[in-house]
C-alpha cells in the first residue's frame, strides 16, 4: 500500500516481510501491504541472519517488530522501531524509535525527520566551528574585543538553537 509506496519514495530500495506465521497470514499481508519479498515460519535467529546478512551486503537496515521474538534483529537493525501499543517491553527496550500508536504509515515520516535531523546537527556543527574559529581567528588578530568575542559566539550560538528550532515546524509532504 501507501506506506511502502512511501518509503520507495524516500530511497528505501528493499522491503521484505519476515515472520514466524505461517505461509496463508504472512501472503495475506503481503499482498495488502504491497510486499513483493516474504519469509515465512521463520525462528528469531533466522530472522537475525538475514537482517546480518543484508549489512554484509552494505545494506542499511531498518526492521519493525512487536514482540519479544523480534528483540534481537531490532537491536541488530541499523534502525531498530518497535511497533509500542501492541508491541512487549522488550522489543521496545532493544528498538531506536517506538512508534506508540502503531499507525505504519509514520515510518516514512519518522525516517525523513531522522535524516532532517541529522542535517541540521552536521550543519549546526560545522557552522559554529567555522563562526568561532573566524572569531578567534579575528580575536587574535585585535579585530574583536574580549566583550565583543563573548557578543558574537552567543550570536553564533543564537542562530544554532533558532534553526534547530525549524524542526519544529518542518513538514513533510507525503
Amino acid at each position: 500500500g501507501v506506506v511502502i509506496e512511501n518509503l520507495g519514495k524516500i530511497g528505501i530500495k528493499k522491503i521484505a516481510l519476515l515472520t514466524g506465521d505461517g505461509f496463508a497470514a504472512a501472503s495475506g499481508i503481503s499482498k495488502q501491504a504491497g510486499i513483493e519479498e516474504f519469509y515465512t515460519t521463520l525462528l528469531p535467529g533466522q530472522k537475525l541472519e538475514y537482517i546480518r546478512g543484508l549489512q554484509q551486503q552494505n545494506y542499511k537496515v531498518a526492521m519493525v517488530g512487536d514482540g519479544i521474538n523480534d528483540a534481537p534483529s531490532l537491536a541488530a537493525a541499523d534502525i531498530g522501531i518497535a511497533m509500542g501499543a501492541m508491541g512487549t517491553d522488550v522489543a521496545l527496550d532493544a528498538a531506536d524509535i517506538a512508534l506508540m500508536n502503531d499507525e505504519l504509515d509514520k515510518i516514512p515520516f519518522s525516517l525523513r525527520l531522522g535524516k532532517t535531523t541529522l542535517n541540521t546537527v552536521n550543519f549546526n556543527i560545522a557552522f559554529a566551528m567555522v563562526f568561532n574559529f573566524l572569531a578567534i581567528i579575528g580575536s587574535g588578530l585585535g579585530y574583536l574585543h574580549p566583550i565583543s568575542g563573548a557578543v558574537v559566539h552567543n550570536i553564533g550560538s543564537v542562530f544554532v538553537v533558532i534553526n534547530s528550532a525549524r524542526l519544529i515546524r518542518k513538514t513533510f509532504s507525503k
